[in-house]
Formats: structure tokens, C-alpha cells, sequence
């Protein structure tokens, strides 16, 4: 029924857009292909407008079907090679007004773990974060060959670890820089659950601790259970 909805506008449309950000979460946590149908989402409204807001949607239906290539066996070169061509592309043809208002890299001399990123509206941060999540999940999908489970061996590769680490500093930057933006603080939670043992030093561990416990205080999501595994994971520092 969903895909139904997702090219017929309106508040229908609105909510398949939302399940559809729901399922991705689900994919990214569970390593699974997504379970909605994606052929109507590139009919939409929302896509055929070719506005800003827009541009969020399609960098979210390019990692949903970035995420269907990813945890659909076997990956081939050709699922790569279009996942790469459509992120690039993403990147390459994107509004200028997806470039931050304000930038500041991360600096460990700064006392800055993760980078100031201030955006103009929410929907400029989703896009963006989907587009650094995208590309983890290419990594994901290169490495796949490595491993019976796609994230098994991601940290086993030091090169591919910096690679996901710089990714997901900029999604968990783009959150803290964007207070307003609410969701895209559960969008950091759940790449942090997944992806936080990329994280080896000291200040970017509890920096993103610091993140967790100031959501569980501002949205009352418990964040004790993360938090804890989180530095289990941590404990263990092999790159």
C-alpha cells in the first residue's frame, strides 16, 4: 500500500516519504534490504518538483536503493558502479544551497570531535546525512566479499575505518550543528549504534556519549543500553 501513496501527494505522500526513512533505519540496524516497495517514490511529488526540499528526498531513495543493492546477495560491480554514479551524481548536481552557512572541520587541538556544519533548514541536514550515510554503505558494499555478515569485518580494515569514521563524524556534526533539526538526532543515534566502533579516540568516544545522553535528556529516549555497548565496543581498539 505504501508505494501507492508515495506518488499521490499530499498528506499520503508525506507519510509514505516517512515510513520510508522508518524501513531505512530498520535496514541500516538489521542488515537487511529494505521492505518497501521503491518504484513509485521517484514518481512522487516531492521528486518531480526539482526544488530543494526535493533534493533530500532523492539523496533518501538513493540510499534506500543503495541499501536494497547492499544486503541483496550476491553484491556485483555493477551494484558499485551505479551506487557510485548515483551518489556522485547527487553530489555533483545538488543546489548550491546545500553548501553550510558555516563550516568548521574537526580539531582535536580546538576541543572539536566532531565539525560545525550550520545549515539553512532541516531538510539541507537530511539530505546531507543521508548522502555521508550513503557512502558508509558503499564501503559496506566493497568489503562485502571480505565477510559472511557486511559489517563483520569493516573495522578489521584500518584504511576503510578512517573512511567511515570521517563519514560519520560529518552526520553526527550535522546533528549537533542543527539543534532544531530533531530528527536528524535520531538519524545520528542509529548510525552511531551501528557504526560508532570506527570511533578510536578518547574525545570523539565521549563526544558521541555526550551526544546520547543529551538526547535521552531532550526526547526521553533511553540511551543507558547504547551508551554502555557502545563502550564495550571501544574497550576493544585494534586500528
Amino acid at each position: 500500500m505504501v508505494p501507492d501513496f508515495a506518488a499521490a501527494g499530499g498528506l499520503g505522500e508525506a507519510a509514505a516519504w516517512l515510513c520510508l526513512r522508518e524501513d531505512i533505519y530498520v535496514s541500516l540496524t538489521t542488515q537487511s534490504p529494505i521492505k518497501i516497495g521503491l518504484e513509485c517514490f521517484s514518481n512522487s511529488a516531492s521528486i518531480r518538483r526539482g526544488d530543494d526540499y526535493s533534493w533530500a528526498n532523492k539523496m533518501i531513495l538513493i540510499l534506500a536503493q543503495i541499501l536494497n543493492r547492499a544486503f541483496s546477495e550476491p553484491v556485483s560491480q555493477s551494484d558499485i558502479a551505479i551506487s557510485e554514479a548515483d551518489i556522485a551524481d547527487w553530489d555533483q548536481f545538488k543546489p548550491a544551497s546545500y553548501q553550510p552557512i558555516h563550516f568548521a572541520a574537526s580539531s582535536q587541538h580546538a576541543a572539536r570531535p566532531f565539525p560545525e556544519i550550520w545549515m539553512l533548514a532541516p531538510h539541507y541536514v537530511v539530505g546531507l546525512q543521508y548522502f555521508h550515510i550513503a557512502q558508509i554503505v558503499l564501503s559496506v558494499m566493497k568489503q562485502q566479499q571480505m565477510a559472511a555478515k557486511p559489517y563483520s569485518s569493516l573495522f578489521q580494515n584500518c584504511p576503510r575505518d578512517r573512511h567511515v569514521r570521517r563519514h560519520l563524524r560529518f552526520i553526527v556534526g550535522l546533528a549537533v550543528s542543527n539543534e532544531l533539526a530533531e530528527n536528524t538526532w535520531f538519524t545520528a543515534r542509529h548510525c552511531l549504534s551501528v557504526w560508532a566502533g570506527c570511533l578510536r579516540k578518547r574525545i570523539d568516544q565521549e563526544a558521541a556519549i555526550q551526544l546520547l545522553k543529551d538526547m535521552d535528556r531532550r526526547t526521553g529516549w533511553t540511551m543507558t543500553g547504547l551508551i554502555e555497548s557502545l563502550r564495550g565496543q571501544w574497550n576493544d581498539d585494534s586500528c
